[in-house]
């Protein structure tokens, strides 16, 4: 029963759910892959330039950037771009959805500043239109990134508990 005496419609979650993913898919002009591939740069290891980041040899990466689901988990082995995944549809998400909120945890101070340094930063400063989208006149600092479309990135670490990610909402 729910909490007004009637019985519990289990349906209504996964439709609530559904209806909020509907939405989240109407909300978003292009893909993740898609905003990634036309604005993040990375450097080539032959010329040693910036070029598009491209997923012809990631082919495995594209479904990944463009699922739309609360919750995804990855089993992977080490040096396959979790980390860069990661932080580009942190940026992707936040840049294509205004008032988008991401919320990032690891365990010490140290992982989270290096993500927030090498994943985020470093993407921003780089890439001329994320510098558009995150100007340094807003927050910017390793904790914590504003978008102008005023999505916003929080970055928190829970070494011996998860006090510093209380009333995050």
């Amino acid at each position: 029963h729910d909490v007004y005496g009637g019985p519990w419609d289990y349906q209504a979650p996964r439709q609530a759910t559904q209806k909020k993913a509907d939405l989240r898919r109407a909300q978003i002009p292009v893909l993740p892959s898609q905003f990634v591939e036309t604005t993040v740069l990375m450097p080539d290891a032959h010329t040693r330039a910036l070029t598009n980041f491209s997923f012809e040899e990631r082919g495995y990466l594209r479904e990944i950037y463009d699922i739309q689901t609360p919750r995804t988990l990855l089993m992977c082995g080490r040096q396959v771009e979790k980390s860069t995944t990661l932080g580009n549809k942190m940026l992707a998400y936040s840049c294509l959805i205004p008032h988008f909120k991401v919320l990032y945890v690891s365990p010490s101070s140290t992982q989270t500043k290096e993500f927030s340094k090498t994943r985020l930063k470093e993407s921003i400063e780089t890439c001329p239109d994320l510098r558009t989208w995150f100007p340094s006149h807003l927050t910017d600092n390793v904790f914590e990134k504003k978008a102008i479309n005023r999505s916003q990135l929080t970055l928190r670490y829970a070494f011996l508990n998860a006090d510093r990610c209380r009333g995050l909402s």
